[in-house]
């Protein structure tokens, strides 16, 4: 991601006349933004309200590199505040403390920075405001002098930054390390209400950071890692804060309308830069600059966060959370994908270089609209489509399938089906990358005429070799997306397979699966992700019999698990063969399961009616969809596709999607960074 920074040397911040701000209108996102920004938080985002004559971030080197003499920054140049206004188009909002000079009149309309350097949730070692104080300063500003409107509130957002302040503290109050789990429950605690009550005020948009990866600053890697690494002793704190914060954020907006609460993964963000050496190159990652004649000495007052040391450039690596504030700005639909404002999801975990292109291969479960329009097809009929985007698109839901979540994690729009490559439309859409997968098709050849799996990787080769739509660039810089829903099975007992012949079957399905996943990295796609086999013993086709739509069958469940333990054998084996473990199994089986166990995942979606097809055939004979020679409908219809798991009798809602998505983001995460 290659960002311009600002240009001139306008007071504490950023003119919204930068023109940067247009590269990301491809996106949509030349929509609404907040036009005011209140901070409250610690030196990450301070912008000068410490005082003059006790703290080094009024002292030289400290803004060097903007504007050219110390402004109160703790860095060379700008911080977090500054970008986020950026992204804004407003200038940095007025440091609380200079409220009163005579440029705070004119800065005011920009919202306010509360943060103050060292400070934390709770009294740290420096006597500055905590998160608590903060808050009351912007109340008072509201409810006792109504300087901030509540139109001012509700066009603005809050920032709120936590960068470890309380737990210096705790550790140099000589707590106790079987403590610590509990302290960091109190502060995550702490922080969530002071979250809610920022958004009781009347801000209607709340972005909190996630704890930075402490072990990898300077103070701490210099004498272990001689600057070469992080140090790994550190950042187990960190992932347990941020876990805990997840979760508390998670609740926050479950209990809450429109999801106003976004962690931005700073964690994500800056581990993508020690990775990458920056974008564009930073060439010393783990050296402070300056450095102290004695690398552990401190250059401020007793806080981890006077020191230099705890300071990178952050002009340089904090362009990598732009892409977290699409949440803030996209409105309106796309058209074949997914809207960033569906809510829980990805933004939590920090985008960073995902990659811009995806390719499908599959059935059912990943397929955007390849299937033709046959009768035979209700993914072409009403009601298919209802809840997105209205009519059916050939997807086999209500709405959205996996692809389009899976497109959504990327930033990306749901990519091209392969079929409609020749329309008008495909210009536009073939950037994003290519759906081959076909409904009812599998690994082999099923009941299905479509192009099974082979034949669908041959689409791509035949694009890439012979008209080069794609370049080994594109491919490069791609995901795979390969699903396997089971097609391949109803197709061996269809044809009268034997129960003694299926595990001979099981392992060749596998063993061809491989060869297929292989094939894909060889034509160049460095990332390739396939779905395990879902627990098609919980299928309502499957259930109504046995367990009136009360649970899974145990009968059928087995089978999958055969199929998933070969699956994780052959992956791993492939991984071992090949350098930077391109392959990662997406467990749908653990998803689903985990959506029936918990009534959906995470709290906020829920689902009433986990195993009973919201539409069906009013017998045997019919299926979603159907209608008799009259017209006449031949199926029932559920009121709220959103309460339900599963669309038809094996597919899953938008919803159901929606919830196996959110329990796969640990993975995928895990995955990208």
């Amino acid at each position: 991601m290659s960002l311009i920074l600002w240009k001139g040397g306008q007071l504490q911040g950023v003119g919204a006349s930068d023109d940067h701000h247009h590269q990301f209108g491809h996106h949509g996102l030349n929509s609404y933004r907040p036009t005011k920004l209140f901070v409250f938080g610690d030196s990450y985002s301070d912008t000068g309200n410490t005082r003059k004559p006790l703290f080094n971030s009024w002292k030289y080197p400290f803004g060097i590199t903007f504007p050219g003499k110390p402004t109160g920054r703790f860095s060379d140049g700008r911080v977090l505040t500054d970008y986020i206004a950026k992204y804004l188009r407003i200038k940095s909002p007025l440091p609380y403390q200079w409220r009163k000079v005579k440029v705070g009149a004119t800065l005011k309309k920009y919202g306010m920075n509360f943060a103050h350097g060292g400070t934390g949730v709770f009294q740290t070692l420096n006597p500055g405001p905590n998160m608590t104080t903060q808050i009351d300063f912007l109340y008072r500003l509201h409810k006792q002098y109504s300087v901030f409107t509540n139109t001012d509130l509700r066009s603005s957002i809050a920032l709120v930054t936590l960068a470890g302040n309380d737990y210096i503290a705790f550790l140099s109050r000589n707590g106790y390390s079987q403590d610590f789990p509990t302290f960091v429950r109190a502060v995550v605690n702490q922080a969530s209400l002071n979250l809610k009550r920022i958004h009781d005020l009347g801000v209607k948009k709340i972005a909190v950071t996630a704890l930075e990866p402490v072990g990898c600053l300077p103070r701490f890697t210099s004498n272990i890692t001689s600057f070469q690494n992080c140090t790994d002793s550190l950042n187990p704190l960190a992932n347990l804060h941020n876990q805990l914060l997840q979760k508390a954020v998670a609740k926050l907006n479950s209990e809450t309308k429109d999801s106003p609460y976004l962690i931005l993964d700073l964690y994500a963000s800056f581990m993508e830069v020690f990775n990458k050496k920056g974008d564009p190159p930073v060439q010393n990652v783990f050296i402070q600059a300056p450095i102290g004649i004695d690398p552990g000495q401190l250059h401020a007052i007793g806080n981890l966060e006077m020191d230099y040391s705890r300071k990178l450039r952050l002009s340089q690596f904090l362009r990598c959370c732009f892409p977290l504030l699409f949440l803030f700005s996209y409105a309106g639909g796309l058209p074949q994908g997914i809207e960033a404002s569906d809510h829980h999801h990805h933004h939590q975990y920090g985008q960073h270089r995902r990659p811009p292109k995806l390719f499908v291969f599959g059935d059912s479960y990943s397929d955007t609209g390849n299937t033709r329009k046959l009768a035979s097809y209700t993914c072409w009929k009403s009601p298919s489509g209802i809840s997105f985007p209205g009519k059916p698109t050939g997807r086999f839901s209500d709405g959205r399938v996996f692809t389009d979540y899976i497109a959504k994690y990327l930033g990306i729009k749901s990519p091209l089906p392969y079929q409609w490559r020749k329309v008008k439309v495909g210009a536009t859409l073939m950037k994003y990358g290519m759906n081959f997968a076909h409904g009812g098709t599998g690994v082999f050849q099923t009941l299905n005429p479509g192009p099974n799996m082979t034949t669908q990787i041959d689409f791509l080769e035949t694009l890439h070799k012979q008209y080069s739509v794609y370049t080994a660039r594109d491919l490069r810089s791609s995901l795979a997306l390969v699903t396997v829903a089971g097609n391949d099975y109803t197709a061996f007992w269809f044809r009268n397979g034997s129960s003694q012949e299926l595990q001979s079957f099981v392992t060749a399905l596998v063993n061809q699966m491989s060869i297929n996943l292989k094939r894909i990295h060889e034509l160049g796609v460095k990332k390739i992700a396939v779905t395990a086999l879902e627990p098609t013993g919980c299928f309502p086709r499957f259930i109504s019999n046995i367990t009136s739509f009360q649970n899974c069958t145990d009968s059928l469940n087995p089978l999958a698990n055969l199929h998933n333990q070969l699956l994780q054998k052959a992956v791993a084996k492939l991984n071992n063969e090949t350098k930077d473990t391109p392959y990662v199994i997406l467990d749908l089986y653990a998803s689903f399961m985990k959506v029936f166990n918990n009534k959906g995942d995470p709290p906020g979606i829920k689902i009433d009616n986990l195993f009973k097809a919201c539409c069906d055939g009013i017998s045997s004979e019919y299926s979603c969809g159907s209608l008799d020679e009259s017209g006449a409908k031949k199926y029932t219809l559920c009121d709220h596709p959103d309460s339900y798991f599963f669309w038809d009798s094996v597919h899953p809602t938008q919803q159901g999607w929606r919830a196996v998505y959110s329990s796969l983001q640990p993975t995928l995460h895990q995955y990208f960074y």
